[in-house]
């Protein structure tokens, strides 16, 4: 007598959708990261504050009550003015930071969608795990081009040439400077849209995980 024919397993639903819920918390947090400031800069002393914020639609520089927002097109015009048509570099990081979030987010969508159709054998297992390892690798790819470029950046459009510490020496720290007997103080280094992204990058490899333990596994058929 034949074996018994070997039956489709079922995905693992409850894994299936603990991967979902955690990708969709990851496009969540790319979305909100992408709205968000990403590096910041406080100065303090005499009694007054002042501040900056960069994020991918420009700068707001804020001094007491007063601030200000510039686009990254107005701050590249500004900077080809006073540099004989040179462009800044800093806007680029922003901007290649910015794509590789928008792959990131594009691949993590598609991997919940990639996700179910193998568990309802229309793709290769292997399929979503290869879409939501692209959306991981972008997404941490965004955290750590920023990382590795906002200095060289900051210090190729400062050019100011000092050997105090500064955003253009350091991604993150603070520094204290006295003039005229008043102490300032200046804090820099990145903010929550920069966080969030890591927080992200994280979510979507625990989901890829997860979502492989749902999958459906072939069992080979009992009996001879």
């Amino acid at each position: 007598m034949g074996g018994a024919s070997a039956t489709k397993p079922a995905m693992n639903m409850k894994m299936a959708m603990v991967a979902t819920v955690l990708t969709v918390l990851a496009i969540v947090l790319i979305i909100v990261a992408m709205v968000t400031p990403w590096y910041t800069l406080s100065i303090t002393g005499g009694g007054s504050t002042g501040s900056g914020s960069y994020s991918f639609s420009g700068v707001t520089s804020s001094f007491g009550n007063q601030s200000q927002t510039r686009t990254w097109s107005n701050v590249t015009e500004e900077y080809k003015s006073m540099h004989n048509g040179t462009a800044p570099a800093t806007p680029g990081v922003y901007s290649t930071t910015m794509y590789l979030l928008v792959g990131g987010l594009v691949f993590a969508i598609l991997g919940i969608l990639t996700g179910w159709m193998a568990g309802q054998g229309k793709l290769k297992a292997m399929v979503p795990m290869i879409v939501a390892l692209l959306a991981f690798v972008l997404t941490i790819a965004a955290f750590g081009y920023f990382a590795s470029s906002h200095v060289a950046a900051l210090s190729h459009d400062g050019g100011t040439g000092t050997s105090s510490d500064g955003p253009d020496k350091s991604f993150i720290g603070s520094s204290s400077q006295t003039l005229g007997g008043t102490t300032f103080t200046t804090s820099w280094g990145p903010a929550i849209g920069y966080w969030l992204a890591l927080v992200a990058a994280i979510l979507i490899i625990i989901a890829m995980v997860v979502g492989m333990k749902s999958m459906p596994m072939a069992k080979k058929p009992e009996g001879s």
